[in-house]
């Protein structure tokens, strides 16, 4: 399901790159294609997307100004938010974060369902990732 999920969500931004002038676009191809690569599992990935995450986020930094009014656009920013929050809680269950935070008592399912909740909650940020691709960016037509 990943792979269709960040496929689709390559293609959707791939497409929308080539017909739309738009800079956010092309930071969305950008953060798809590194999610994508790290779902094919080829060696570097897991590392290779922590560094393209770090490069585009750098990215956008410095085109700040040129990103303000498309970010603000529809939904795109609240689309943007809920899918980086949605990876960031995949990334804690990942790395194990709440069975060091919270009593065994609580969490002795946390060894069970360790892995089963990662990967749900991964796919779900993947097609929070798509919906936001899919999301309103200001359109301009390349001419």
């Amino acid at each position: 399901m990943a792979l269709v999920l960040t496929g689709a969500a390559v293609a959707v931004s791939g497409f929308r790159l080539r017909i739309e002038d738009n800079p956010l676009v092309l930071l969305m191809f950008a953060f798809c294609l590194a999610f994508f690569s790290r779902e094919i599992h080829f060696a570097g990935t897991s590392t290779g997307v922590y560094i393209a995450v770090v490069a585009i986020g750098v990215w956008a930094w410095r085109w700040r100004e040129r990103l303000v009014a498309p970010v603000n656009t529809g939904q795109f920013k609240s689309w943007l938010f809920a899918a980086g929050w949605t990876y960031f809680l995949a990334l804690l269950i990942q790395r194990r974060f709440f069975k060091h935070v919270f009593p065994e008592s609580l969490l002795n399912w946390e060894h069970a369902m360790h892995v089963p909740m990662e990967e749900w909650m991964e796919v779900l940020a993947h097609a929070l990732l798509l919906l936001t691709v899919l999301s309103g960016f200001n359109r301009k037509l390349k001419t």
